[in-house]
């Protein structure tokens, strides 16, 4: 199992989420990025309504469900660009929503090694 995955499964497993389910819902609605340098759970939306997935062709914005490893790989991977990009960290006091311009995020994270 390569390090990307392997950590997905650490954190799935420690929240009692099902990894199964998640990687076969993202593959319905929106993508999965496998391999060993990337392991991303993601969906296009759009950015005035992050929450719902919608055709890639309509979305301004991706979100990012759940990231391990090199984020700028996987999205060289998916191989389209997007306006925004959304996640939700959760922190011990808040679960918000972030959203960020896609072109300025893409290449902040090119940076952080």
């Amino acid at each position: 199992m390569n390090l990307p995955i392997s950590v997905a499964k650490t954190l799935y497993e420690r929240k009692g989420w099902d990894l199964n389910n998640a990687i076969k819902w993202h593959l319905a609605n929106g993508l999965v990025v496998s391999d060993n340098r990337a392991f991303c759970l993601a969906y296009p939306c759009h950015s005035e309504d992050v929450e719902t997935p919608t055709a890639p062709e309509l979305a301004n914005c991706i979100f990012i469900s759940f990231l391990s490893g090199s984020m700028p790989h996987a999205f060289e991977v998916y191989g389209q660009d997007f306006d925004f990009i959304a996640f939700q960290k959760e922190l011990s006091d808040s679960s918000d929503v972030r959203i960020f311009d896609f072109n300025r995020f893409q290449s902040l994270s090119n940076h952080v090694k």
